[in-house]
């Protein structure tokens, strides 16, 4: 199985979880601008994981995951939390995701292309990591699903990208979406 990376177990991935969900509480984990100086990934793997996380959450109208920090905090996830296998294994992933999308794009660099390109290589990396074949992108779905969770426990994920009301007044259980027009966070 060259090139197969093992992804990460059910018990590391739940300490993965529950380690972004406490961000919450952490707020001397600033999830601010990109570093220029990565404390676990090379500025190389950094600037993928940028533009990465930016195709995932780019700016709509709301804030996007670059705004939301979400690269720096996966970073320090890596430097603070995780164990060296799970550090290993996210390593892996996002070079094997590096190279998948590189050779999608006939060669190209995936930090290079542009929005739209990197958007379609994207679709295909899911169609991979989402199909009959999943493993072919190592632990592609936890890494993906651990970056959008950053991104929703930051104050711009879970104030802006989901509305925030302390006091929402009655309950109503079944509305149109369009009346509300975000999700609610609870």
């Amino acid at each position: 199985m060259d090139g197969m990376i093992e992804p990460p177990s059910r018990r590391e991935m739940l300490k993965l979880l529950a380690a972004a969900g406490s961000m919450f509480a952490l707020p001397g984990l600033a999830l601010a601008a990109p570093k220029a100086d990565a404390g676990f990934f090379s500025a190389k793997e950094m600037r993928f994981l940028q533009r990465f996380s930016d195709t995932i959450i780019p700016v709509t109208d709301t804030p996007g995951a670059l705004a939301a920090g979400v690269p720096n905090g996966f970073d320090d996830l890596m430097v603070q939390w995780a164990n060296e296998q799970t550090r290993l294994s996210m390593r892996r992933t996002l070079q094997l995701m590096s190279a998948t999308l590189d050779e999608i794009l006939g060669g190209a660099s995936f930090e290079a292309a542009s929005g739209e390109r990197r958007l379609t290589a994207l679709q295909q990396l899911d169609g991979l990591a989402f199909g009959d074949q999943p493993a072919t992108v190592g632990a592609y779905r936890q890494f993906k699903s651990l970056l959008v969770r950053l991104y929703y426990a930051s104050e711009i994920g879970a104030t802006v990208e989901l509305r925030h009301d302390p006091a929402p007044g009655e309950w109503r259980a079944c509305i149109p979406f369009a009346e509300v027009g975000r999700t609610w966070v609870l």
